[in-house]
């Protein structure tokens, strides 16, 4: 229940000087650029060490929870780390980039976060949509607190690695 005081945040390494090959080269300075164009209240933390970003986990969980949004991309290797979950079990609406193939059940569109496309030839008008529109911006935030409380808790993790090690056990 903490006050949101900006639309949109970010806190990351940005993976710059060509970091990242392929459709994501340098996308998280890309994505600074085109906010830069915009009114919208914008926290931005840059640093690649975690320790010149935000100083304490409660500092970083406060930061994510005075967003509207939180921007968070794939990594260099086309990974998701755990700042889609952690934004997710925020209650902040998860903006990121279209997601590799191995990642589309669990990440979609407009049901469970808000993505747009690598050239962010979409990013400007996602936005506008979902910061103009509060029920829809609800909908996605609640449907993606389902989604990992019903499938993604430390709790889900364990359970499916026991099974697939009785599954295993079972085949030799």
């Amino acid at each position: 229940n903490i006050d949101k005081k900006y639309d949109i945040g970010f806190s990351g390494a940005t993976h710059g000087a060509g970091k990242t090959v392929g459709v994501t080269q340098d996308i998280r300075d890309r994505i600074y650029d085109l906010l830069q164009e915009t009114s919208y209240k914008v926290f931005w933390k840059k640093h690649h060490r975690p320790e010149d970003r935000i100083s304490s986990v409660e500092e970083y969980a406060s930061m994510i929870n005075q967003c509207k949004a939180w921007i968070a991309t794939t990594g260099p290797y086309e990974d998701v780390g755990p700042r889609f979950f952690e934004v997710i079990l925020s209650k902040t609406l998860l903006v990121c980039n279209k997601m590799p193939k191995q990642y589309e059940g669990v990440f979609q569109d407009q049901v469970n976060c808000v993505m747009f496309d690598n050239d962010l030839s979409n990013f400007n008008e996602k936005l506008q949509y979902y910061f103009e529109n509060e029920s829809a911006r609800q909908a996605v935030i609640n449907n993606a607190y389902d989604m990992v409380i019903n499938n993604y808790t430390t709790k889900h993790t364990a359970l499916n690695l026991l099974n697939k090690i009785q599954e295993l056990k079972n085949v030799v």
